[in-house]
């Protein structure tokens, strides 16, 4: 899949659609232009850029992902996000914003605005919200929705002007998606308006759905195999995710249930000082580093128990994919997670900040291995049930104001009926 790299250039997209190839090619006349961008601060923006790819995804052919390019691949196509593109068949463009080169994103953002049509733009996090805020009050017509994927910018850095960054965008953004009913409500008490803030809860792609829950169905059947529990980290390693938790639990652990192992998985601020910290677990076999990866479903088989010991939380993907998968879920009871693991019989949530309540937890579960399997199945069944993104679709198009006549969902399209 190609991708084109827009600017300050002056090169003409008037019309464009969604190709077999998934690529972007110039329109027939009389085609529509996008209805949405969906704007991405990175190549390598993890969660929102999932977001991002997967909303695109259910859009279908009116919606296009732009990445905010902050390291020089000149949309090659070599980043996690060109990937996560291609192989969901969502058109992605990019538009050149090297580090603190604000002007030069605003002024590429605004130029590739007018060139598709002057079309919805949807802004996830700091950058995108930045630029958002400067476009809204200095180009007519620029209009916006903005998502708050965890809370006013905080994430354990307390950074006031990121705090104000977020709340200027939730005032001035034609509407405010909360990924959460708990990040909803936080977002109204620090400001944003309520008339136009609109809770849409994260959710999977079918095809996630589907394969996911082919793990959690396959893991039921070898439940019998297991010779110990096997227990995952899968996230950034950065202080709100709880590394340094992750880090006791598993020393405490070690000590009273030796047959339990770590498989750790992520990268981040906390890695060396975690990688050091972890050597004596490594080497006792107890412990195993895999580093960033980007096969989730090849992580989530081989882990039984999935481990959150987050600060705080929107409603984050790991959670939503590890319970599709049938993984039993230990996660400190912060954000949205309780809004997923609803019943104490789809996962097991600890008072925040309770290491020993985490690792009594987990040393039950590694006592009843059973129990762990009855919680994965459980769970998979309420996440395939109630977190399919193709539910969420008439929310997203009332914060869009779009009539869904003139939106084909993913998979109806004129490109499906191509390959026919």
């Amino acid at each position: 899949m190609k991708h084109r790299v827009l600017g300050n250039t002056t090169a003409e997209l008037p019309m464009f659609r969604l190709g077999s190839s998934g690529g972007i090619r110039k329109s027939d006349e009389g085609l529509a232009p996008p209805a949405v961008l969906l704007i991405v601060e990175g190549g390598d923006s993890g969660g929102i850029g999932r977001y991002c790819v997967d909303l695109a995804g259910l859009l279908g052919a009116r919606a296009v992902v732009v990445c905010l390019c902050d390291y020089p691949c000149a949309g090659a196509g070599g980043c996690w996000l060109a990937g996560q593109c291609t192989t969901r068949g969502v058109p992605l463009l990019t538009v050149p914003m090297p580090p603190k080169s604000w002007r030069v994103g605003l002024q590429g953002l605004v130029s590739l605005w007018k060139r598709v049509g002057r079309p919805l733009v949807h802004v996830n996090g700091r950058r995108g919200n930045s630029l958002a805020i400067a476009a809204r009050v200095s180009v007519p017509g620029f209009r916006y929705v903005t998502t708050a994927h965890g809370i006013l910018g905080l994430h354990g850095r307390r950074n006031a002007a990121y705090r104000l960054v977020d709340l200027a965008a939730c005032r001035t953004a034609k509407a405010v998606i909360a990924v959460s009913a708990d990040t909803g409500q936080r977002l109204i008490r620090a400001g944003s308006p309520r008339r136009k803030t609109l809770v849409i809860t994260n959710a999977l792609a079918e095809r996630d759905l589907s394969d996911l829950g082919g793990i959690a169905d396959q893991r039921r059947s070898m439940s019998d195999a297991r010779p110990s529990v096997r227990i995952g980290f899968l996230g950034r390693l950065s202080p709100e995710k709880g590394t340094h938790e992750l880090l006791k639990v598993a020393r405490r652990l070690h000590e009273g249930v030796p047959t339990a192992t770590f498989a750790i998985a992520g990268d981040g601020p906390d890695r060396e000082w975690f990688l050091r910290e972890s050597r004596a677990l490594q080497a006792n076999g107890s412990l195993s580093w895999h580093g960033a990866i980007h096969d989730v479903a090849g992580f989530l088989r081989e882990v039984d128990v999935m481990l959150m010991p987050s600060h705080n939380e929107g409603m984050p993907y790991v959670l939503l994919e590890s319970m599709a998968a049938g993984c039993a879920v230990v996660a400190f009871d912060v954000g949205g997670i309780a809004e997923v693991i609803s019943d104490p019989s789809l996962g097991v949530l600890v008072r925040p900040g309770d290491v020993d309540g985490l690792v009594a937890q987990l040393a039950r579960l590694g006592d009843a291995p059973r129990l762990a399997i009855s919680i994965g199945h459980a769970a998979s069944a309420h996440v395939r049930e109630q977190f399919s993104l193709k539910s969420r679709l008439p929310l997203l198009l009332r914060a869009y104001d779009l009539d869904p006549a003139t939106v084909r969902a993913a998979g109806s399209g004129p490109d499906e009926e191509e390959r026919k």
